[in-house]
């Protein structure tokens, strides 16, 4: 299993194959992982968590948040019609990868997100999407209190979504946390995650599930140029060659109904990812440009977080 082979054909297979339609699924916490729990029922308890439809029917053509109501801003969805595939890498399995080469500081890598509340739902998706791989982080070094806090954090920032919130699946995962189940705690995310992605189907917001994947992705790849970087080798470098993948990534704009300062910024990153992330044939992609990719992630999540 640990052979180079092995190894570099698993890292290629996790970046190249692998796409969501929706939110990042959880990683295995170092351990067993349980993806049949996150999947049994989604469909079912989609149906059972509702938001509020007719509030999401109306739209707001206005730039910013509507200071008058103190409601949030919202984005033109895309015709009903659009069919896009999101080709979204997943960073959980990625941080798998990782921690199969090594053994990386977790506790480290996270930098936290100061702001709860956000007044346009493109910048509230994106910040749900870097929560959510920031709570994968925290299940990775084990750290319950920051788990439990980010999983607040997320219903919080959330809620512009009206993606609902499983009130049950969130309690069996905080005694989860605290109860140190961390392989059951990444199923239930799994499974809350499911139920919230469902929701936004439903109310045909592709566009707010498209932008929560592509904020997760973000600080997924902040983590891993981190992780990367500080033990460089071309055989976890291999975990970033990604470039058609953001290829594919970049034609998904047209699922998103208007342009705004926060969409025009993530795109705007992973069109200058994407370059650094291409090399020749066989080729790793250099020390310096994985220094490169890291700044331009976080520097990007600067803005989005505000």
């Amino acid at each position: 299993m640990h052979s180079s082979h092995k190894l570099l054909a698993m890292l290629l297979a996790l970046c190249a194959c692998l796409a969501l339609t929706g939110c990042p699924s959880g990683g295995d916490g170092g351990g067993k992982k349980d993806n049949g729990k996150a999947t049994k029922d989604d469909g079912k308890k989609g149906d059972k968590k509702g938001g509020d439809k007719k509030g999401d029917a109306k739209k707001d053509d206005t730039g910013g948040g509507n200071e008058a109501t103190g409601k949030p801003q919202k984005i033109k969805p895309a015709p009903d019609d659009a069919t896009v595939e999101f080709p979204v890498p997943n960073p959980a399995l990625v941080f798998d990868t990782l921690s199969i080469l090594g053994k990386p500081d977790w506790g480290s890598l996270v930098t936290d997100v100061e702001k709860s509340e956000y007044s346009s739902e493109d910048q509230a998706a994106l910040v749900t999407g870097v929560l959510l791989a920031d709570f994968f982080v925290h299940i990775y070094a084990k750290d319950g209190d920051k788990a439990l806090a980010t999983i607040d954090q997320i219903k919080s920032v959330s809620a512009p979504l009206k993606a609902g919130w499983p009130k049950d699946e969130v309690a069996s995962l905080k005694k989860s946390i605290k109860g140190k189940k961390w392989d059951e705690a990444n199923g239930e995310i799994e499974l809350i995650q499911s139920i919230m992605t469902a929701e936004m189907e439903k109310q045909r917001r592709k566009d707010l599930i498209m932008l929560v994947s592509l904020g997760s992705y973000l600080e997924g790849t902040y983590v891993a140029t981190q992780i990367v970087g500080k033990d460089y080798s071309k055989k976890t470098a291999a975990v970033l060659q990604q470039s058609e993948l953001l290829s594919e990534v970049k034609k998904t704009k047209k699922l998103l109904g208007d342009d705004s300062e926060h969409i025009n910024c993530i795109f705007s990153a992973m069109e200058e990812i994407e370059k650094l992330m291409k090399t020749d044939d066989g080729e790793a992609i250099s020390k310096e440009n994985v220094e490169k990719i890291g700044e331009i992630a976080k520097t990007t999540k600067g803005k989005i977080v505000g």
